[in-house]
């Protein structure tokens, strides 16, 4: 494949656990890749909402407070970057990202996410309407958000070795109290099998990337990934129209979105 542009084709409506194709929700060395790229390629593709479409645009409160969080978060790809080998860097420029016209805000107490005291708010969800670059909702009236997208989980696949040290790093400071998200197969897609059963879930964010909700990777970024598998499994989703520093409530202004990523290797020789 000569350096280019790659659209991947998928139907992103249909959500995963409904028999959806081209992503997953842990990361392992084992799940296949979508594609095949040469560096140098622009990938074109869309992502899921997060949480696999549980909330949609017609979601009330009763929908979100129901949401299964051992979905969270759907991911698309992964990508086989050609010539990427163990030891190289992935570099990653964020060309461009292009918001659907809706978004979603959350405030959910009790769930642990986010920096506001639980027991202050009520279970709340903001519908966003996006046009011309800002996003605006009924239940804001005056209030106009502008729009700065990025994509808020970004990564690569471990390697088997990284997989064990990392497990056995996070499941001592899970005993110790820290909120760290264990390997679990409910809800893991693709279900069955080594990634199901040992896939580090995309929280916390890690040597390899994950949920690390940088606002500033918008379009014009470039960030780079240490690569452990050949290919270097690239798979990125949780696409946010706008956030502050940081997610106060446990989401951003959460959006679906057509992405553009260009590839390229840097070897180990060359890394500085």
């Amino acid at each position: 494949m000569s350096a280019s542009e790659f659209h991947l084709e998928f139907d992103s409506h249909t959500p995963l656990r409904e028999g959806g194709t081209h992503g997953h929700n842990r990361w392992h060395p084992d799940i296949p890749p979508v594609a095949k790229v040469a560096p140098g390629t622009t990938v074109v593709f869309r992502t899921r909402e997060g949480s696999d479409g549980q909330i949609g645009r017609d979601a009330g409160v009763a929908e979100f407070m129901k949401a299964d969080t051992d979905v969270i978060h759907t991911l698309t790809g992964p990508f086989f970057v050609e010539g990427a080998e163990p030891g190289d860097l992935l570099r990653v420029e964020v060309v461009d990202i292009a918001s659907d016209d809706h978004g979603i805000t959350l405030i959910w107490p009790g769930s642990g996410f986010g920096m506001l005291p639980d027991d202050d708010f009520e279970h709340t969800i903001l519908h966003w309407d996006i046009s011309g670059g800002h996003a605006r909702s009924e239940a804001l009236p005056g209030v106009t958000i502008p729009g700065a997208p990025f994509l808020g989980v970004m990564g690569v696949a471990p390697s088997h070795e990284r997989l064990a040290r990392t497990s056995t790093r996070e499941a001592r400071l899970a005993a110790e109290g820290f909120g760290v998200i264990m390997p679990s197969p409910t809800s893991a897609f693709p279900a069955g099998g080594a990634p199901a059963a040992e896939g580090l879930r995309t929280a916390p964010p890690r040597e390899i990337g994950g949920n690390m909700d940088i606002k500033q990777l918008q379009a014009g970024s470039v960030v780079t990934f240490p690569v452990d598998v050949p290919g270097a499994l690239f798979s990125a989703g949780d696409c946010h129209f706008a956030q502050g520093d940081g997610e106060a409530t446990g989401t951003a202004i959460e959006i679906t979105a057509t992405v553009k990523l260009r590839f390229g290797v840097v070897k180990r020789d060359d890394a500085p």
